[in-house]
């Protein structure tokens, strides 16, 4: 119990992913997924959580990154009948090729993906139209319109940072906070006592820390009563990994980005 992390697992975006697809009423596809292992340990969660909530996976195929080509692969997972493919890949060694491919071909109707393919230069290269209303992904992300994040914005903005909403910032923000946090609970920077006293400031039962209010944080904690750390990505609250089950957004393309369709939690 001495790993944590404040940026979620992809076992929880795998499980959302599945959810929104099924959402979107897409109830058969084909997979398709790296051979490496992240996109190898999402595609698995994927999957299983899919089928489990009513989903057939009608095929599914692991590929080699950084092919010039995957219409053979791609021909196989047509074979099947799906008409939506969902892609596990990073977008520059395969994920933009799969989609081109399959475009080029015809083997496709819509694209599903994970934050590794939410990239400007998807939509740079395949281009808007081709892609408007056939590909949508889950991306980490934050609530921008909690007052935690807010507090957060203003907070960076006050350090030269010139867009708080970046991947990743908040949860960088949030585990440095929580970790002074648990220093403070703690009483000393011994591993052993940060490691119980990480979970107690970041759960409830507490009275709740927001981004920034460490002068009230460290005055409760001297006095000692309990405090909840509520950070700029959501709640703290550590599964029994040590992980967080975070937020995620459903996005599309516009045009020459991304835009948010809806919150996933």
């Amino acid at each position: 119990d001495l790993v944590y992390r404040l940026a979620p697992s992809d076992a929880y975006q795998g499980v959302a992913l599945a959810k929104a697809i099924l959402a979107d009423g897409v109830k058969e596809l084909a997979v398709t997924y790296a051979n490496d292992d992240y996109n190898i340990g999402i595609a698995q969660v994927f999957m299983k959580a899919f089928q489990d909530n009513g989903g057939v996976i009608k095929a599914k195929q692991l590929h080699e990154p950084k092919k010039a080509s995957y219409r053979s692969e791609l021909s196989t997972l047509r074979k099947s009948g799906a008409k939506a493919l969902v892609i596990f890949s990073y977008y520059g060694s395969g994920g933009l090729t799969i989609i081109r491919n399959s475009m080029e071909n015809g083997f496709f109707a819509s694209f599903y993906g994970a934050e590794s393919l939410v990239e400007d230069k998807l939509i740079e290269q395949i281009g808007y139209k081709n892609l408007k209303g056939k590909f949508k992904a889950t991306k980490v992300t934050a609530d921008i319109e909690s007052e935690a994040f807010k507090m957060f914005s203003r907070i960076a903005s006050s350090m030269g940072m010139k867009d708080p909403k970046v991947m990743f910032a908040a949860n960088g923000f949030d585990a440095i906070f929580a970790m002074a946090l648990a220093i403070e609970k703690a009483g000393s920077a011994d591993r052993a006592k940060i490691k119980s006293a990480l979970r107690a400031i970041a759960s409830p039962p507490g009275i709740k820390i927001y981004p920034g209010q460490w002068k009230k944080a460290k005055k409760l904690i001297g006095e000692g009563k309990d405090i909840n750390y509520e950070g700029a990505t959501g709640n703290m609250d550590f599964d029994a990994n040590g992980d967080v089950s975070g937020i995620y957004e459903w996005v599309e393309p516009s045009n020459g980005s991304f835009k948010r369709l809806k919150l996933l939690n």
